[in-house]
């Protein structure tokens, strides 16, 4: 697509075959990034040299996947409005009164259409075109009464395109938005700030930091919803918005102590967003990782992992102590937020705090790659083998941690091998009950084989690398009571095989050095 960009410039291209190839492109739901770029390019340069030819591309991109029913894919249809809404905005060479008959079409078609794909095309064509020039009230209040609709799909379109016109005409369309936001109105307020968080990602930075400390305060209104997952896109504004003015951090930080804890949820689900910022004092958040609340708690998982993967020097500086020892806490099932509810006549018990177990290691698991000297091996594998007795999910997570280990620095497992012999045994002796449905079956091996990768690292080492391993008696016995459990379990043979094969594949690294520093320094 770029040598055919660069064509068009030398004007040596006029093919009209490479412009139907182009067009098939576009419906692929996968076509995003840098390539969508080029894409876009493409027909930008195609009529501003052949202006000639914007009718008849037009007409195919919109009568080919749009008008004909055929695109399904959300992503597909907007990339389609991507591409008209450059094509047109290219061959109006700023005549606004060129793309006026584009845009009563695309007014018609959200109002009147009965086709829910054409509307969506529509409403998106319609930001996508307002993105580029400042479109009048009448656009707005469209897409904004399309938030009544009963189809989701269309609701989350106009509420894209209303947030694409606002980032062509913030100052002028956002007071629109922040009317639009009630106290009383759940759905339309999750709709509103879709558009909110749409425009602050399109809009233009330096009108975005002029606006940012009159938009931060009124959205900070709204930061105690009852639904969280409106309160996750209201975070989602308000970390752009304090990005783009990093001073808002000490308000930030504030407000993180508040009483209400939807409130001290918002406040840790924005500095997620901002963590990477200098200015940000990120212990106020660490602390909230004892708050009595578990859904606080979950967002200061989520927190903590977002500093690792942006942050990690500053978090080095803060996690040990308090911080950590209270995210070892969140490793172990918690009976307080295991509850029964009714289903028909049978009772069914609900773990509220399962994906607060998962979301910890996920964040340890984080930790390992980029706080390892802050880390003490001695808790952090007390913490990891309490997983290996949870929920599947926690379970492959706990071992896939555990296979790191065993790779980077074996000797700090060596002397937990005899411990760890019973539980590898117990996960790759279960027997599935015969009446169980397949999923059991597949859960049950993903298991086994999850053991056998760390089985199989260790017994590498046993073999060849004593030294590092430092295993006792026990130890070796140990290994050669799994090694010998497998080569009398014909499908265990197999699994193994399977894992080998694996591993000599993917190269582990010849030498321990994470961060710049010996893992084998960790204790």
């Amino acid at each position: 697509m770029h040598l055919a960009v660069l064509a068009l410039e030398a004007k040596i291209l006029t093919n009209d075959n490479v412009t139907q190839r182009i067009l098939s492109l576009v419906q692929s739901p996968l076509l995003q990034g840098a390539a969508l770029k080029t894409l876009l390019q493409y027909f930008n340069t195609l009529v501003k040299i052949y202006p000639a030819k914007y009718k008849e591309t037009a007409r195919a991109l919109t009568q080919q996947r749009i008008y004909s029913g055929e695109a399904e894919d959300r992503n597909e249809i907007h990339n389609i409005a991507k591409c008209l809404a450059e094509l047109t905005f290219s061959w109006a060479n700023s005549d606004q009164t060129r793309i006026e008959p584009v845009l009563e079409q695309m007014l018609k078609d959200s109002e009147h259409s009965e086709h829910e794909k054409v509307k969506q095309f529509s409403l998106l064509t319609l930001g996508e075109l307002g993105r580029r020039v400042s479109l009048g009230p009448k656009v707005v209040q469209q897409q904004i009464s399309q938030f009544k609709t009963q189809s989701e799909d269309i609701k989350v379109s106009a509420a894209i395109g209303l947030g694409l016109t606002a980032a062509g005409n913030i100052v002028e369309v956002l007071p629109i938005l922040l009317n639009n936001l009630s106290h009383d109105d759940a759905q339309g307020n999750y709709l509103t700030l879709i558009a909110i968080r749409q425009a602050s990602v399109d809009s233009d930075v330096k009108q975005l930091n002029d606006i940012a400390e009159d938009l931060y305060d009124e959205l900070q209104k709204f930061s105690g919803a009852l639904e969280e997952g409106t309160r996750n896109v209201l975070a989602e504004c308000l970390g752009r918005t304090v990005v783009a003015r990093p001073s808002l951090c000490k308000k930030l930080q504030e407000r993180c102590s508040h009483e209400d804890h939807r409130i001290r949820q918002t406040q840790l689900s924005t500095a997620k967003y901002a963590c990477h910022l200098q200015e940000l004092d990120i212990l106020p958040f660490l602390n909230l990782l004892s708050d009595s609340n578990h859904v606080v708690r979950r967002a200061a998982i989520a927190f903590v992992n977002s500093c690792a993967h942006n942050n990690p020097e500053k978090l080095r500086r803060h996690i040990k102590g308090a911080p950590l020892n209270a995210l070892y806490q969140e490793t172990k099932v918690r009976p307080e937020l295991i509850r029964e509810v009714m289903m028909g006549p049978f009772k069914h018990k609900i773990d509220d705090g399962l994906e607060i177990r998962k979301a910890t290691f996920e964040c340890l698991s984080s930790l390992l790659d980029t706080c390892q000297p802050e880390l003490d091996f001695e808790e952090y594998l007390e913490s990891i083998e309490v997983g290996f007795k949870d929920d599947y999910d926690v379970k492959i997570c706990a071992f896939l941690i555990l296979l790191r280990i065993a790779q980077t620095a074996p000797n700090a497992i060596g002397s937990r091998i005899e411990r760890l012999h019973d539980t590898f045994k117990t996960v790759i002796t279960h027997r599935v009950k015969p009446e169980s449905v397949k999923q059991e079956y597949e859960k049950a091996d993903e298991l086994k084989r999850s053991v056998l990768r760390v089985f199989n690292v260790i017994h590498s080492h046993s073999l060849f690398n004593q030294n590092e391993l430092d295993l006792d008696q026990n130890g070796q016995r140990a290994i050669s009571d799994l090694l010998r459990t497998i080569e009398s379990t014909p499908d265990l043979v197999q699994i193994m095989e399977s894992v080998r094969n694996e591993s000599s594949h993917t190269k582990t690294k010849p030498d321990y050095i994470v961060n710049g520093q010996n893992s084998m320094d960790w204790q």
